[in-house]
């Protein structure tokens, strides 16, 4: 029943519809995408006229609905979009665009809400350090996109330009705008210290000083998601929180956050992102997909603990943890290159 044209084009109508807060709105809006006139809309809506190829194109790509979904889904299938495939990554600039137009797009969605659980910093805040976001560019660029000029080079702080480094910022600053929820581990930073370790050894880098310096940025880092948590907002380093700035609530977890996941909650659609070959991600708008997502998001939050705003113990206690793992490393380092 499903891929019969009057069906079809009825789901896609009743995705469109759902944009809208009344029907005559729609009617008005439709007519316009589609250069007909009301009554030509109203005969399609009524299925007297079929949509035409280009016309079913043109709602898709207007109102960012996935005509894969709508065949599939009355089946037990899920369709999944693998970042990569949308852009070869060649370059750090490949890589900072093609994230900074998603996010562009994903806020643009009516009353944002975010679930975001990770087991390592969020790229949107580690973004907000030149350094250290140049570090994990870097390591990137050598396990997962291969770059070739990668392959023999030493890691410096000179390795994004400032164009890469501006657009870095800007995609930082949109973040800030979004509401949230989220569900961090102790092993937040964890990945990042074994990597500037692991890299330290291999001989990646021309000096101790190196080390010591994304050391010392990483525990910026944590004192300011420290002060974010307390303001319960997002906001860039040395600056304050306003009004606008996004909501940051904040849970520590330790029993069923193991991948980083996003789940977007909007009047227009859920979405589905998962860190694959990270910071690549797989990415799906399948409803009940997502409304099962949604379901478990709140049962985690049941059993986390409340970092933000008025956990003030709890808080410090989780905060004051990640900066004595970033103290011991650098512990190790300075006597392994004692």
């Amino acid at each position: 029943m499903e891929h019969q044209p009057e069906a079809f084009q009825q789901k896609l109508f009743d995705e469109v519809l759902k944009r809208f807060s009344s029907k005559s709105e729609a009617i008005n809006a439709l007519a316009e995408i589609l250069s007909v006139n009301r009554d030509g809309i109203y005969r399609r809506l009524r299925g007297d006229t079929f949509l035409t190829a280009p016309e079913i194109q043109r709602l898709a790509a207007h109102y960012g609905i996935s005509l894969d979904e709508l065949a599939h889904e009355d089946t037990d299938k899920i369709l999944f979009y693998y970042s990569l495939y949308e852009q070869d990554i060649n370059s750090f600039w490949d890589f900072l665009l093609l994230l900074n137009q998603h996010l562009q797009e994903f806020v643009k969605q009516p009353e944002l809400w975010v679930y975001y659980s990770s087991q390592e910093i969020p790229i949107f805040i580690t973004m907000m350090y030149p350094k250290l976001f140049a570090f994990k560019m870097y390591v990137n660029g050598l396990t997962t996109w291969h770059l070739d000029f990668l392959k023999d080079k030493p890691f410096d702080f000179d390795l994004l330009n400032p164009r890469e480094q501006a657009l870095a910022k800007k995609t930082s600053q949109i973040y800030c705008t979004i509401n949230s929820t989220d569900f961090w581990t102790l092993s937040l930073l964890q990945q990042s210290l074994s990597q500037i370790e692991y890299l330290a050894m291999e001989g990646r880098f021309r000096s101790f000083d190196i080390c010591h310096e994304l050391c010392i940025e990483l525990r910026e880092l944590t004192r300011h998601a420290r002060l974010m948590a307390e303001a319960g907002k997002k906001f860039m380093p040395g600056h304050e929180p306003i009004q606008e700035n996004g909501v940051f609530d904040l849970f520590h977890s330790e029993l069923a956050v193991t991948n980083t996941t996003i789940l977007s909650i909007s009047q227009r659609r859920h979405g589905l992102y998962n860190a694959f070959d990270n910071p690549n991600f797989l990415f799906t708008s399948n409803q009940r997909l997502c409304l099962l997502k949604e379901a478990w998001f709140r049962k985690v939050k049941q059993y986390s603990v409340s970092i933000s705003v008025h956990s003030s113990k709890n808080r410090n206690h989780y905060f004051n943890q990640l900066e004595n793992k970033i103290e011991k490393t650098m512990k190790r380092m300075e006597y392994a290159f004692s």
